[in-house]
């Protein structure tokens, strides 16, 4: 296995679009510095060595790693442990490399490796769960026992008309693929350059939907399960292009994320929502509005929360009226400073609302360590109620544990009046979900509310 860098004397440095090509004379080589972290060769070595096992002319798969998370572990734990556990993996994919197997670590959390030999799809699939098999086991270092988890993304080089850079961006496309679909392992496809060009497509029309005022929001109601009645919606983002057609939030919203638009869809999102709840105060429709904001969203929020709180104050609402959904993941950061502007939030009047619990890292702990108002329970806990002896015990505990902490619950995903009775008799303070109503336009939401003659919920035990 190669564990040095390789380099013939000039920087290997790509700027924007430039293509890796084979030097002219070939000029012997030398060792080089590595990652002073894992002792690995670093990006420059990496493409060095790429631009020479693309000279070869002879096949090998590019596969990259990244660990996923790994910045959990370097806000928790302090970056001391984060270089651990970066030596660590290096040590494990070492192990399960040949001698003619290249590795190097090329960014803060991803590992490039160079498999020469690799011909076939297949190929390259087996050695890529090879090479994540090495990190089923936890990580020991010293007293502390981790899990780490990777995405692996490949694309393979059959010959030689194409070039090192063309390579390492289809085997980029590759684990970007593998990580918005949530699988493991990835390798590169030609219909992913379809799927680029649409991101890129999508990218440019966002900027002018958010520019032109051409999303809109729709309302899902959420009944309190004591009086029956609406008390709360929430805001949900949709986006009918006009020659595209519907395109889901689930599409574009990692798209936002992606070209740096999140902010200003979230911003967007809710000076929109704030401006709707006016509208239904006024209308005499006392409601509260839960907004949702990702983790990036978050991060760039100042420690006091005034960019929030002035757009709820320009539109006359209290903000005890508003409430921020935020994902687990956020408090996974274990960032200070996130605890500083949910606190600030709070101080305003605003609550705090964990959407989909349950879904992500479920830590219980997270819930006794942070100022929360509200925990919204992801409908997959309810799909099999009542039913589901096993599913039942599940969510009964959480339901409890939640409750013991002082904060209020809303079952998501209520799609039968079975599930609605069996919440009834568990310490559930409101319900949401298509059997109440399906998310609303506002023109349509405002005669719903004028009809709807309260959700009948039997009396708990």
């Amino acid at each position: 296995m190669a564990a040095a860098t390789f380099s013939t004397g000039a920087s290997p440095v790509l700027s924007a679009g430039e293509a890796l090509s084979c030097p002219e004379p070939a000029i012997p080589f030398r060792l080089d510095p590595v990652d002073v972290v894992t002792g690995l060769p670093d990006r420059h070595g990496f493409i060095e060595h790429l631009l020479n096992c693309c000279c070869r002319g002879e096949p090998f798969a590019l596969m990259i790693l990244d660990l996923n998370h790994f910045h959990v572990i370097n806000n928790a734990m302090g970056h001391r442990v984060g270089d651990r556990v970066l030596r660590a993996v290096a040590e494990r994919l070492q192990g399960r490399l040949r001698e003619q197997d290249f590795i190097a670590r090329i960014g803060s959390d991803e590992f490039a490796l160079l498999i020469p030999g690799i011909v076939q799809h297949r190929q390259a699939l087996i050695f890529g769960q090879h090479l994540l098999d090495a990190l089923r086991r936890p990580l020991q270092l010293s007293e502390q026992r981790l899990y780490v988890e990777a995405t692996l993304g490949g694309a393979l080089w059959k010959d030689s008309t194409g070039d090192g850079d063309t390579l390492q961006q289809q085997a980029e496309i590759a684990l970007f693929e593998a990580k918005q679909n949530k699988q493991p392992l990835v390798l590169y496809h030609d219909r992913f350059n379809g799927q680029q060009n649409r991101r890129l497509l999508l990218q440019h029309e966002l900027v002018e939907a958010i520019r032109n005022n051409a999303l809109s929001l729709h309302y899902q109601p959420i009944v309190d399960t004591v009086s029956g009645r609406i008390t709360k919606l929430e805001a949900l983002v949709r986006w009918r292009h006009p020659s595209l057609g519907y395109i889901s939030p689930a599409e574009f919203v990692p798209v936002a994320e992606e070209c740096g638009m999140v902010q200003a869809l979230g911003d967007w999102v809710l000076q929109r929502a704030c401006a709707d709840l006016c509208r239904l105060q006024q209308a005499g429709y006392p409601l509260d509005m839960a907004v949702n904001r990702s983790s990036l969203e978050f991060q760039g929020l100042g420690l006091n929360g005034d960019e929030w709180l002035s757009v709820i104050e320009r539109q006359g609402l209290s903000p005890r009226r508003i409430i921020f959904e935020i994902t687990e993941s956020l408090f996974m950061q274990g960032n200070e400073q996130h605890l500083e502007r949910i606190q600030a939030l709070r101080e305003a009047g605003c609550r705090i609302a964990i959407d989909d619990f349950g879904t992500g890292y479920s830590a219980l702990n997270y819930l006794r360590a942070f100022p929360i108002d509200l925990v919204k329970i992801d409908k997959s806990f309810i799909d099999h109620l009542p039913g589901n002896h096993r599913d039942g015990l599940l969510l009964e505990g959480i339901l409890r544990i939640v409750g013991d902490l002082g904060m209020s619950v809303v079952m998501e995903g209520v799609e039968s009046a079975a599930q609605a009775e069996y919440l009834a008799h568990q310490p559930c303070h409101y319900l949401q979900g298509y059997l109440i109503a399906r998310p609303l336009a506002l023109r349509e939401l405002l005669p719903f509310l004028g009809s709807y003659a309260g959700h009948s919920v039997p009396a708990a035990d």
